[in-house]
């Protein structure tokens, strides 16, 4: 018998150590889940995936929770926004790194720091990390971009 998506979800979520594979697959599960049938059907389920969430994680996967906050159910806006300026300003190398990933991203995600007053455009560490070698060229111009784009919705 097939189980639904979110049943899956609950499964995966209840497992005490996920593979980097189970771990990119359920967050993908995620951005597709009816949040309102996880929330009514699984009520104890929702503070285990935003715990989930909350931990450290690769590139790979911030850059599926970064897609989260712009899930087509538009479930849990607020929870995804302070989540990913959790992320931000836990590892803003690691957070330019995965919106290289997730590109398209970028301009939610200025207006996500602006409607959350998070200042960007002065930010000296994340000047640094653009400017390092720690990024590749590709990794950079998208922070730098991020950069312009905030600059230009916040500054004008």
């Amino acid at each position: 018998m097939q189980i639904s998506l979110e049943e899956k979800i609950v499964k995966d979520i209840n497992k005490q150590i996920l593979t980097k594979e189970e771990s990119l697959e359920l967050i993908d599960d995620l951005y597709w889940a009816d949040w309102d049938m996880i929330n009514d059907k699984y009520k104890d389920s929702i503070p285990k995936i935003f715990n989930y969430l909350k931990e450290d994680h690769s590139c790979e996967e911030i850059s599926g929770i970064i897609k989260l906050y712009n899930n087509p159910h538009g479930a849990y806006v607020d929870e995804f926004s302070n989540l990913i300026i959790d992320i931000y300003k836990r590892d803003k190398l690691k957070f330019i790194k995965s919106l290289n990933i997730e590109k398209d991203e970028t301009s939610n995600l200025v207006y996500l720091f602006r409607n959350n007053d998070v200042v960007i455009d002065k930010d000296e560490e994340l000047l640094e990390i653009i400017q390092s070698d720690k990024l590749s060229e590709e990794e950079k111009e998208t922070g730098d971009f991020l950069l312009r784009m905030y600059d230009n919705v916040c500054n004008t």
